[in-house]
């Protein structure tokens, strides 16, 4: 087996920590070229950090998503990452079935929860 030589292309440093790094690395195997991206933390990826939308922090996530994308693909862009969207975004419920859910989910489980804590704690008094 060959020994592996990774050039190293770029390196970014995260400013929330200085653990957390993201590493680009490519080598030729058989003439072609290999990409790979290692991340430290994927928190740059979350949805609230795409957006931008944290207060007095200066957001570049969604240009380092978007650059990490353009290099593995070659610069070949746009890449599509949008998700479809999810055919069950709709709840139908009759009015008495609501109240059916209501009744389960205040008194039933509950009580039922709390009849079982006190179970437990009665068959640990008696030992």
């Amino acid at each position: 087996m060959a020994p592996l030589h990774y050039r190293v292309t770029w390196v970014l440093s995260r400013l929330r920590s200085l653990s957390c790094r993201t590493f680009a690395l490519s080598r030729k195997v058989s003439g072609r070229e290999q990409r790979i991206i290692v991340l430290g933390d994927a928190d740059c990826f979350d949805n609230a950090e795409m957006l931008g939308n944290r207060k007095n922090i200066k957001s570049d996530d969604y240009q380092l998503g978007t650059g990490l994308f353009y290099w593995l693909s070659y610069g070949e862009v746009p890449i599509d990452i949008r998700r479809p969207l999810l055919p069950d975004n709709k709840i139908d419920m009759t009015k008495q079935s609501m109240s059916m859910v209501k009744l389960l989910y205040i008194w039933i489980l509950p009580g039922m929860l709390a009849i079982w804590g006190i179970l437990i704690w009665v068959r640990r008094k008696r030992r």
